[in-house]
């Protein structure tokens, strides 16, 4: 008998469920199966949809606080770049430091929350050691810093939630296969002794041709 595993997708679950309602509605003997099984199918496609939205959103969120990440990358650079042009490209320089105490590679390298920290404690000490780059640049660098941080927040946020509607959907697949298999246990009871036609509730074997196919016979 064709009942899916839980291995099998959700498109095959779904497809093996409604050629098992339809054969239930069209048996007065077993039509009164069928609100479970239909209800468990419903179930199963809610989750799915979920799934699917909840992953899109995740995505989404995503490609936001990549762009933000970006973006707040490059207006330190374009700070750092002024920064190192009025110390002459001294690096050394104690002005210099005091902002970029690890250069901004290091700075680069961080992102998020802990890159937003890092902004912010340079934009406190650009006003003391560089007032005129602090003016053109500290707007823009919090600005990003914040963005960022909050979209970090929101793609953190949405991963969870996409987790949360997976395993969702993981369940009601369980849910649905096993009122599948509780159906051919009742089907067995109205029809004893006629395997053949519990069978004819489902489709046929897939995984059986399957095997058959990978496994031909030699001689």
């Amino acid at each position: 008998m064709a009942i899916p595993s839980e291995d099998d997708s959700t498109k095959v679950i779904l497809a093996e469920s409604r050629y098992h309602r339809a054969s239930l509605k069209a048996d007065a003997r077993t039509v009164h199966l069928n609100p479970r099984t239909e209800a468990a199918d419903a179930a199963l496609r809610r989750a799915e949809t979920a799934e699917d939205e909840a992953d899109g959103a995740r995505i989404d969120a995503f490609a936001l606080f990549v762009r933000s990440d970006v973006d707040l990358d490059e207006e330190c650079r374009a700070a750092e770049i002024a920064h190192l042009a009025a110390v002459r490209k001294n690096r050394e320089d104690a002005a210099y430091r005091a902002v970029w105490p690890n250069g901004l590679s290091d700075l680069i390298a961080s992102r998020g929350a802990e890159q937003a920290r890092a902004v912010r404690a340079a934009v406190t000490e650009l006003g003391t050691h560089a007032p005129a780059i602090h003016a053109a640049h500290q707007a823009r660098l919090l600005e990003l810093a914040t963005l960022t941080e909050t979209r970090e927040i929101a793609w953190r946020n949405a991963e969870t939630a996409a987790a949360q509607a997976f395993a969702n959907e993981r369940i009601a697949r369980v849910g649905l296969i096993e009122q599948l298999r509780k159906n051919e246990g009742a089907l067995r009871e109205i029809f004893p002794n006629e395997r053949n036609i519990v069978r004819s509730f489902y489709r046929s074997d897939r995984r059986g041709k399957k095997k058959a196919k990978a496994d031909p016979v030699t001689s």
